[in-house]
């Protein structure tokens, strides 16, 4: 027996509170009115006959009194909900795993149709997870007696919408709530809440609820073979024709920050030539239009012009022009940010280099000092308000609170270095690159040829960029609140001064700093975490969402970390600033969604759910008040029948 409801001891609180006050009731004494009679032998034989029937009196108020005591507990268990124990070798345990990622927000054709129609999709049809909550209804009503059933949702993380429960009303309450969110799938979340929940369950099994085809790591799948879970599938879904942005991005021209280069990717599902408009807006205003023609089941990379006009933020959107209809709209819109076109105080200390020089000359809208190290603390006091330091081979005494670029950042006596230098390393060379930083899309340094670097140890929280097999190359970071970007070596004594990469880094490189000291730009995909720095002393910070909606961020070390869970632009609000972040879909699994034929894991057929054992699910708290009501009833027959008090 468990109790789902108020626990023991409040029930028993309960029965003891009103218990007590029944009894009270009780054992108040009837004050006995005096009445003068002319001849008391006249009742003197109604006296006696009074004595004789007290014994039977005492047994009828006792009957009374446990009536009354009856129905009080009746009424205080019921409060407990109690329930069966479903311990027992009977019960089913079932972990239900529901996919709420993009696709599963997809309108599809009727179901009477042919799977292979392009019917148009409309907004009156069911999506994904309409027909998968309806499947769950059913499987909810099909449970045993002892089975329990627990519904959590998958997408970027896996969340228990209910605990282990029979409770039909329960399930089918957190069932009707599920909603498609705007990100993609992570099995592996799901699967290891999966494993805690059946944690010494008799009939352990996980059920996934989705469109796609499944995947997870194989050391899960030991997992669940060694504590002998079974694993089956709800597939849902029908082919659909859509179309969809997989990737937009922009970036300003080094050489005139007027015009903007896109990069955008688009595909369609399966079938034949789609035709669709692409549009391009700057807040709102179209700038760029042109039909496409996408070969169905490809990607297509369209050659766009330069922009001109381009001013901060982009939107792309994708509108089908054949009729063939979409079936998720989520994925026709995507956003990119722009700098702001401003000027930038650089102040660069070098004791002479022309490839540095030549580089900064190249952004018109650099305003740029060169100095000596001699000249640097003169300088710095004197005309404070730069926006970016660059140190060529030298460092300060203190560390400096603007943004930074170190090139070759050899410590000496009594000067501050960002990182701990260990040793040097002769003739080393890019093996490897993070490709999805913002900073090297736009540049190859795979071929790079480099005389020396210093072996360096970064710290906690620095972002590696580039590496040899010996150490890195490249670094990002932050030092005293401000941000910073390390060469660990010279890039004169290197050919990539003679690449075009070596303007377009560095240039980038202050544009990212000069946007704002404590604030950055960036894009990133839904479900995904982002950095936003903001100034140290500030210690809380708003987002507010594309919907309109906003939440508190926490601040911690002048960082806010953003996770953004929809498609749009998100705007991060604080003392003293605000930074923006596009989010955008960027996931071809989710656009390209086209429910498999058969639900498979590791290779293998994922069947249908098992089968509960017939029987009536039964509560027991409507008996007991119903008992309760009925004892009321034979009470109240019973006191007008004076059997009882």
């Amino acid at each position: 027996m468990q109790l789902l409801g108020l626990s023991l001891l409040e029930v028993l609180a309960v029965f003891a509170g009103v218990g007590a006050a029944i009894l009270g009731l009780y054992f108040l004494r009837v004050r006995r009115r005096e009445i003068l009679v002319p001849f008391a032998p006249l009742f003197e034989e109604l006296l006696m006959e009074h004595q004789r029937e007290r014994l039977f009196g005492r047994l009828r108020w006792l009957l009374s009194l446990l009536l009354a005591l009856l129905f009080c507990a009746a009424l205080a268990f019921a409060l407990g909900d109690p329930r069966r124990s479903t311990a027992g070798d009977a019960g089913r345990a079932l972990v239900v795993l529901v996919d709420v990622s993009a696709s599963m927000g997809s309108r599809e054709p009727d179901a009477g149709a042919s799977p292979t129609t392009n019917a148009a999709p409309n907004q009156a049809e069911p999506t994904r997870l309409d027909q998968a909550k309806r499947r769950l209804h059913r499987l909810v009503d099909e449970l045993g007696p002892s089975d329990r059933l627990l519904i959590a949702t998958v997408g970027e993380r896996a969340t228990p919408r209910t605990g282990l429960t029979d409770d039909v009303s329960v399930l089918g309450q957190a069932i009707d709530a599920l909603r498609p969110e705007q990100a993609g799938t992570r099995l592996d979340a799901g699967l290891e809440l999966g494993l805690d929940v059946l944690e010494g369950e008799a009939h352990p099994e996980i059920v996934l609820v989705g469109d796609g085809e499944w995947t997870a790591r194989p050391d899960l799948r030991e997992a669940l073979s060694r504590r002998q879970i079974r694993l089956s599938a709800l597939r849902v879904g029908r082919p659909a024709p859509n179309l969809g942005i997989l990737s937009f991005a922009a970036r300003r021209l080094p050489l005139d920050r007027s015009r903007a280069a896109i990069a955008i990717e688009i595909s369609a599902t399966s079938g034949p030539d789609r035709q669709a408009d692409l549009t391009i807006s700057d807040g709102g205003h179209p700038i760029y239009a042109q039909r496409l023609t996408l070969p169905g089941g490809a990607r297509l990379r369209p050659d766009l012009p330069q922009l001109s006009g381009a001013n901060h933020s982009l939107e792309a959107h994708l509108t089908p022009a054949d009729g063939l209809g979409d079936a998720l709209d989520l994925d026709d819109h995507a956003y990119a940010l722009l700098p702001a076109r401003r000027r930038s105080r650089v102040l660069a200390v070098s004791r002479g280099d022309l490839y540095l020089s030549a580089a900064l000359l190249l952004d018109e809208v650099l305003d740029v000092s060169e100095i000596t190290p001699e000249e640097y603390a003169t300088r710095v006091h004197e005309e404070p308000g730069f926006d970016v330091v660059i140190f060529d081979e030298w460092l300060p005494p203190s560390a400096p609170r603007i943004p930074a670029i170190y090139l070759r950042p050899q410590p000496q006596a009594g000067s501050y270095a960002p990182f701990e230098v260990t040793g040097e390393i002769v003739s080393p060379y890019f093996s490897r690159l993070d490709r999805h930083a913002s900073l090297l899309r736009f540049t190859a340094l795979d071929d790079v040829n480099i005389a020396r670097a210093l072996s360096v140890r970064t710290q906690p929280g620095d972002h590696v960029l580039g590496a040899s097999p010996d150490g890195p190359l490249l670094v990002e970071g932050v030092r005293e609140g401000a941000p910073f970007l390390a060469f660990t070596f010279a890039p004169r004594e290197s050919d990539l001064v003679l690449r075009v990469a070596w303007p377009i880094l560095l240039l980038d490189a202050i544009e990212g700093f000069g946007e704002a000291t404590h604030a950055r730009l960036s894009s990133t995909r839904t479900g995904t975490s982002e950095q936003v720095l903001v100034p140290a002393e500030v210690q809380e910070a708003t987002l507010l969402e594309p919907n309109g909606e906003r939440l508190a961020l926490p601040v911690q070390h002048g960082v806010a970390r953003v996770v953004a869970e929809q498609v749009g632009i998100h705007r991060v609000e604080f003392a003293g600033g605000t930074a923006e972040i596009a989010a955008n879909l960027d996931r071809a699994d989710e656009t390209l969604a086209e429910p498999p034929s058969t639900s498979t894991l590791w290779g293998e057929t994922l069947h249908a759910p098992s089968h509960g054992r017939p029987g009536l699910r039964r509560e027991l708290w409507p008996p007991l008040v119903l008992f309760a009501l009925l004892w009321l009833l034979i009470e109240s027959f019973a006191w007008h029948r004076r059997w009882t008090l």
